[in-house]
């Protein structure tokens, strides 16, 4: 949505193909990598928007979010670990909107210009008792706005007269 020229609303829609029946394992983490804004001196204007959600499918059929130590057949669980940048006490919680869906929380301080973290998800397919595990690596950077320099000089030049050098034949 634009009003007088600036942004007031974004949207957007992720589509993930997956094949029903399939026993592919599809880990979704729609943001994974994410710049942060701050001033020159690196202080993050706001961490707002570095947190995501995290969906785990298998085939089609999405899993169940759990915060349980141990998730059950059917369900998901994750943890973050991470270096130079950090998460609220309880990083990871079941979305309050879809309980196929965790949210991992914005970040609440980021020291470095550029952190990593790693996602790990533990999964029991449906039907199943087996713990598996898969990872997912999560990238943070920095934008610094630039130095503020010195008031630009305006320079005018002009010339009323003209003279061409001319071979004369």
């Amino acid at each position: 949505l634009l009003e007088d020229n600036v942004v007031k609303a974004t949207d957007s829609i992720s589509v993930y193909g997956t094949k029903d029946g399939s026993d592919s394992v599809t880990l979704i983490v729609p943001n994974d990598n994410h710049t942060v804004t701050t001033d020159s001196s690196g202080t993050p204007v706001t961490l707002d928007g570095s947190g995501t959600t995290i969906k785990l499918l298998i085939g089609s059929q999405e899993l169940t979010a759990t915060t349980s130590a141990t998730p059950a057949a059917g369900q998901f669980r994750a943890a973050i670990s991470a270096s130079g940048i950090t998460f609220p006490g309880t990083p990871i919680t079941i979305s309050p909107t879809d309980t196929k869906a965790l949210v991992l929380g914005n970040a609440t301080a980021f020291s470095a210009d550029s952190a990593t973290a790693t996602l790990t998800v533990q999964f029991v397919r449906p039907g199943e008792s087996t713990v598996e595990n898969i990872t997912r690596s999560l990238s943070y950077s920095k934008s610094k706005q630039g130095q503020e320099g010195d008031d630009s000089i305006t320079i005018q030049l002009s010339n009323n007269n003209h003279t061409f050098a001319a071979d004369v034949d």
